[in-house]
């Protein structure tokens, strides 16, 4: 599920918080037989850059794919710290 709607605004989530979430709720349906969208996979894809390189996903990004392609005015940024109270 999206962890962007309702209370889960509310506080900030841990990328370990996430996957503990997730691994209670578990699936929605079988793979393969429905389709939902879902951020949740970049969460667990910034937990696993973290892990192997010691960089955030942003920065990762930046260091590996934005600045050797050259792109100047791209960028992933994590949003959580925009969020207004």
């Amino acid at each position: 599920s999206d962890f962007y709607t309702g209370s889960w605004m509310t506080r900030t989530w841990t990328n370990q918080d996430i996957f503990d979430y997730a691994v209670r709720k578990g699936a929605l349906f079988e793979p393969g037989t429905a389709y939902a969208y879902s951020n949740t996979g970049f969460y667990f894809l910034g937990a696993l850059a973290e892990k192997v390189t010691g960089l955030s996903l942003s920065e990762a990004f930046g260091q590996w794919i934005f600045e050797p392609l050259g792109l100047e005015e791209t960028l992933y940024d994590d949003f959580s710290n925009r969020i207004v109270p």
